[in-house]
């Protein structure tokens, strides 16, 4: 048996939103620590990654105007599970195989992702970790924020307005309803003509 070189953790005991599958992974894949890091940190802020536009300005917002160098920032990006969806009706095709790949392709992205982020956030001074999740995004962020017990997660807007959020759901909005922390929802400015 080959042991994975990141820690896994699949949680199937906790109980999931409608339509969500009840296994979770939950993949710790940065830690950067500062060489005068303190024995105790001040506050755990968690930050939502989703390599948006909107998410690396909440990354910068909440560097610039929130983080302090006793904090211990926590980068959370949520991949969707493989979608059979777009591959049809093909009857050809290997759909166990094809949702593998495309899985493995999610996670080396999020992955990928998640180093990236976490490196800058390090060069800028803050002690960062980084945990890729798969799943349902509202879930699993909901849950990984409770379970760090985060003082504050921040958030990027993607500024939908009353019908997107209605027909594609606002993770954001959904966050805010149901977390236990303070909540900061970042907005880009809007880019005048």
């Amino acid at each position: 048996m080959i042991k994975p070189k990141i820690p896994i953790h699949i949680d199937t005991t906790r109980p999931t939103l409608p339509g969500a599958s009840a296994a979770s992974v939950h993949e710790d894949v940065a830690a950067h620590a500062l060489a005068d890091s303190p024995a105790q940190h001040s506050r755990t802020v968690a930050i939502a990654v989703d390599g948006s536009a909107h998410s690396d300005f909440s990354i910068d917002w909440a560097a610039r105007n929130l983080l302090q160098p006793s904090d211990r920032v926590v980068l959370l990006n949520v991949r969707p599970f493989a979608d059979m969806s777009m591959f049809g009706g093909a009857p050809f095709l290997e759909y166990g195989q094809a949702a593998a790949d495309q899985d493995a392709f999610f996670k080396a992205e999020s992955h990928k992702l998640l180093k990236q982020k976490a490196a800058d956030l390090h060069a800028r001074g803050f002690h960062v970790s980084a945990i890729a999740l798969r799943g349902d995004a509202r879930e699993e962020l909901v849950f990984k924020v409770a379970e760090l017990a985060a003082d504050v997660f921040v958030i990027g807007s993607h500024g939908r307005g009353v019908f997107g959020r209605a027909m594609l759901g606002s993770v954001s909005d959904f966050v805010v309803h149901h977390v236990a922390c303070a909540v900061v929802v970042t907005r880009m400015p809007a880019v005048k003509a």
